[in-house]
């Protein structure tokens, strides 16, 4: 017995009257497959025709883009004309398009065209004017085999100094593009989200397809004929036409028409348990796919005093580690080349995302009051002024009518004070 347990794996528990741990235990045999990388064409053909997948790789790339984002440092015609290129170049639609790619594929591009009509070969200049933006996937551009040396490779390894068109953009097919003009959109480990989660999906949609599948045959007939088998295989044709009328007629006026000898049944297929086994798979995916089920299929919680509110908080925060993590680095990037050819040396605009919770009404009143009142002792107290708190104001959305000439105005008040000599109360109360 000993050589038997020696020969079975260390840490493994056994029993071998029960067979448990031994080849005769089934779970013993159980071993997860080699996994086989999905190439663009299935991944494009999984978003496409199951809405579930596609909710999985939109839903948090809208819920990024969902409150938008502001500048702090940047007021007044200069935040204007930042805020009309952005339009112009429809960055956001672009960027949201390039997350959705990246998170499908686990990368995108976005290529910056410059209004030099310069070749693509040639590097994107410091002072060259954004003439549009566009997002590529992996399909339509390849990385070249030549790599950056490491001075200029931003802290990769792996960064090519061209890239390649792979499909046609205007007819530039086979065109060669410099690194400087690509920006790289990576998500994760380069891998896509459906990679991770394709088996749990897979589970999900086979457990709908057969309950779908089971409404067929929620009601069947049953009807009892002597001798049937001879019956078909001397006169099938007869014996067709006769049951499909005997089905006309009951569907017309409720009554069956039958042989003495014939009998007729009718059972119902019960569908208990099958709605909680649904919700399993559709809670196990949810979780693989790190996404609320309240936001990934829009029920509520069940259970006593379920409202989902924890859930959301931490998928929000999620969704904020995303925006840190992948939309902040390209915004920057393209503000930063906005910024050299559109705006004034020294304004360096901060970029800055509105919160993704949104508190209620009672709540935001009491923050506004709690941020009114700490305003007032920093003024009282010299910390600020008029013009920085008014200033702050107009950044932070809270009032929209204050505009340059107001600022400037409480600037210059607040200059003109403090150019006021103090009086001399010791001299008066002497007089």
């Amino acid at each position: 017995m000993l050589k038997q347990i020696m020969n079975i794996a260390d840490s493994t528990l056994v029993n071998l009257v029960s067979k448990l741990g031994t080849s005769r235990d089934k779970a013993s045999h159980d071993q997860f497959a080699w996994h086989v990388p999905k190439s663009v064409f299935e991944l494009d053909n999984l978003y496409e025709s199951n809405g579930t997948a596609s909710k999985i790789i939109d839903k948090p790339v809208q819920d990024m883009f969902r409150q938008g984002y502001y500048f702090e440092g940047i007021a007044g015609e200069d935040l204007q004309k930042l805020d009309d290129e952005i339009d112009r170049l429809s960055i956001d639609v672009h960027l949201n398009r390039a997350m959705r790619l990246s998170r499908l594929h686990g990368k995108s591009y976005i290529l910056l065209a410059a209004d030099s009509d310069m070749p693509l070969i040639t590097p994107f200049g410091d002072n060259d004017t954004l003439s549009y933006i566009t997002t590529l996937s992996v399909s339509q551009l390849a990385a070249g085999s030549e790599m950056r040396p490491a001075s200029e490779a931003n802290g990769y390894y792996d960064r090519p100094v061209y890239y390649r068109l792979q499909k046609s953009m205007g007819g530039t097919a086979g065109s060669i593009v410099h690194h400087s003009r690509i920006i790289e959109v990576v998500w994760g480990d380069g891998k896509s989200v459906m990679e991770k989660i394709h088996d749990e999906l897979l589970r999900f949609a086979s457990v709908n397809a057969n309950a779908a599948s089971l409404v067929h045959e929620a009601k069947i007939d049953i009807i009892k004929t002597p001798d049937l088998a001879n019956q078909i295989q001397n006169n099938t044709e007869s014996i067709l036409k006769r049951f499909a009328l005997v089905g006309m007629l009951k569907g017309n006026n409720g009554t069956v028409l039958l042989d003495k000898e014939e009998e007729y049944q009718s059972k119902t297929y019960n569908f208990s348990g099958l709605p909680d086994l649904m919700q399993e798979f559709s809670v196990q995916l949810a979780a693989v796919a790190d996404i609320p089920y309240t936001v990934l299929f829009g029920r509520s919680p069940a259970g006593m005093n379920a409202t989902g509110e924890h859930d959301l908080k931490n998928y929000y925060d999620t969704v904020g580690s995303y925006q840190r993590d992948y939309e902040r680095p390209v915004l920057r990037r393209l503000i930063s080349i906005i910024s050299n050819y559109l705006l004034p040396k020294g304004v360096d605009p901060k970029l800055v995302f509105s919160p993704l919770w949104q508190v209620d009404e009672k709540t935001l009143s009491e923050i506004e009051k709690n941020n009114a009142e700490r305003d007032m002792k920093y003024l009282d107290s010299g910390v600020i002024t008029e013009a920085q708190t008014a200033k702050q104001l107009v950044e932070q959305g809270t009032y929209t009518v204050i505009d340059d000439d107001h600022i400037k105005l409480l600037d210059g008040l607040n200059m003109e004070l403090d150019d006021v000599e103090p009086t001399d109360t010791t001299n008066t109360a002497a007089e």
